[in-house]
């Protein structure tokens, strides 16, 4: 009879070598596990295919869209140049086609139940552009999903407009606002046009500068015609002084008769000729006062019409640079208003539709058998991970006693 002690003693292994486990020891512990292993993966394989076989069939509908930066630039000839410079990025383009705005108008074109349902059959891609840097051209496919092709294309339709939608309102949003601007002060540049026009002719109506300037040369006229006045009376009175000098040095109790130069035609004695004299001069004195006085007032009429007319002038050169003006900003935007408007036609039309979806003919492919071995192959893979650690966290059983 063997001792219990001696066997156990025959039995006990070095230490270190019950650490190290042999390629052998793994192959025969996969070994005693195959048929498990088998069996499982192809149970799991015949659920795979079973479940992937008995989905609905799903149609895909795709669409193609561009989004071009057009090269547009107007010139309305005032050293005014419009450009637009908006720029959509693939990941710009991607945060509007899944915006709440975007997914609510197409919900109703799928059969999806709510947002969250539909966002997991729409897919982007990008085929043309960089992700997240500026460039002049990017070009995006539209898929949709859906159990019905026709309810797939419409809804790639919807998505796809109000895509495009989005997109150009983003692009039109600076030039909108330019346009209001520009329509704004279009129309308080014709009120400037009209009111310095009306300001202007209520100075013409009200100063009457054509009536200053004939009054004017009415006053001019009048002085040079008192002033001619002037000098023949001064010439008169300067002769009659003369001549009453030259008959006070006769005798005046002389009776031959005197003729007189202002009278001709009457001989009287040398007294009466003084006093004929003296009454003569006198009257072109009062005559010359007269005209002196009339002359004054002549001049400062003619003064103050000079005045008025230069205040006028001066008013009216005023009006006509505020309406001049006036008339060069309107025509300014009167030329930028057609061409804002047609930057603004012309900047959505980079924004467009490059292939329209069209109803899908054929349902995506199941590929059920190859879900199948996937399936089996990482079943497979998982029951040998399962045994070979079940293994390696197994306590060694107790050895049998030998009689």
């Amino acid at each position: 009879m063997t001792k219990p002690g001696a066997e156990r003693a025959s039995d006990a292994r070095p230490s270190g070598a019950s650490d190290e486990i042999s390629l052998r020891e793994l192959y025969l512990v996969i070994r005693r596990s195959a048929p498990w292993i088998a069996l499982a993966a192809l149970l799991v394989a015949a659920a795979a295919f079973a479940w992937t076989s008995t989905r609905p069939l799903s149609y895909v509908a795709e669409a193609t869209t561009v989004v071009a930066r057009a090269p547009i630039e107007v010139d309305v000839g005032t050293n005014l140049r419009f450009r637009p410079e908006v720029t959509i990025t693939f990941e710009t383009y991607d945060t509007l086609a899944f915006s709440r705005s975007v997914l609510e108008a197409v919900l109703p074109h799928h059969e999806a139940g709510d947002l969250h349902a539909l966002r997991g059959v729409l897919a982007l891609q990008r085929v043309a552009g960089t992700a997240t840097q500026p460039s002049t051209f990017l070009a995006v496919s539209h898929d949709v999903r859906s159990r019905d092709p026709e309810v797939a294309a419409r809804a790639a339709s919807a998505w796809v407009d109000a895509t495009l939608a989005t997109v150009r309102a983003l692009s039109l949003e600076n030039l909108d606002v330019l346009e209001e601007v520009t329509s704004d002060s279009l129309v308080l540049a014709r009120a400037r046009v009209r009111a310095a026009e009306e300001a202007l002719e209520g100075v013409w109506a009200e100063a009457a500068p054509d009536a200053l300037r004939r009054g004017i040369t009415a006053a001019d006229q009048a002085a040079l015609e008192l002033e001619a006045m002037l000098r023949e009376v001064d010439r008169e009175l300067s002769e009659r002084r003369a001549e009453r000098v030259s008959l006070l040095g006769f005798d005046a109790g002389l009776t031959a008769g005197v003729v007189l130069m202002h009278a001709p035609d009457v001989v009287v004695d040398v007294a009466g000729a003084v006093a004929s004299l003296d009454a003569r001069i006198a009257a072109l004195e009062a005559r010359r006062e007269g005209a002196a006085s009339q002359l004054v007032e002549v001049r400062d009429e003619r003064s103050r019409l000079a005045r008025s007319r230069a205040d006028a002038t001066a008013r009216i050169a005023e009006l006509e640079r505020e309406v001049s003006e006036a008339l060069k900003s309107l025509g300014v935007l009167t030329a930028i208003d057609p061409n804002v408007a047609r930057v603004a036609q012309l900047a959505p039309s980079g924004a467009r539709v490059l292939s329209p979806p069209t109803v899908p003919g054929r349902p995506e492919p199941t590929r059920a058998t190859l879900i199948a071995l996937l399936a089996a192959a990482v079943t497979a893979f998982a029951g040998v991970v399962v045994v070979l650690v079940a293994e390696a966290v197994r306590p060694p059983s107790a050895a049998p006693l030998r009689t």
